[in-house]
């Protein structure tokens, strides 16, 4: 059991945000000795970024990163890579797609 960083970029996903978040941590806390959210707000007009500060106030895992304006996938990846600390490191979009 290794260490992973999970990407998730959010656009306007204050409907979605707290599943992709539950959905992870199932899923991390069953396969991996550590793990971190890296969560990108990227430019949203909606309560993304409230919903994502509420959940990080009880989970130290959970890192945000907001943009004032929407950057795309291929910076939030980029620089999810550089941010990540963990062994592996994988992309989840931030709409709970894959939960």
């Amino acid at each position: 059991m290794s260490s992973i960083s999970f990407i998730v970029p959010a656009l306007n996903e204050e409907k979605n945000i707290r599943g992709t978040v539950e959905s992870i941590e199932f899923i991390a806390k069953h396969y991996f000795k550590d793990w971190e959210i890296l969560i990108f707000n990227d430019g949203s007009q909606d309560r993304t970024r409230p919903i994502v500060e509420e959940i990080q106030k009880t989970n130290s895992r959970i890192r945000i990163f907001n943009h004032a304006t929407p950057q795309n996938l291929g910076f939030c990846y980029r620089r999810g890579v550089e941010e990540s600390t963990k062994d592996y490191l994988i992309m989840i979009p931030g709409g709970n797609e894959c939960g």
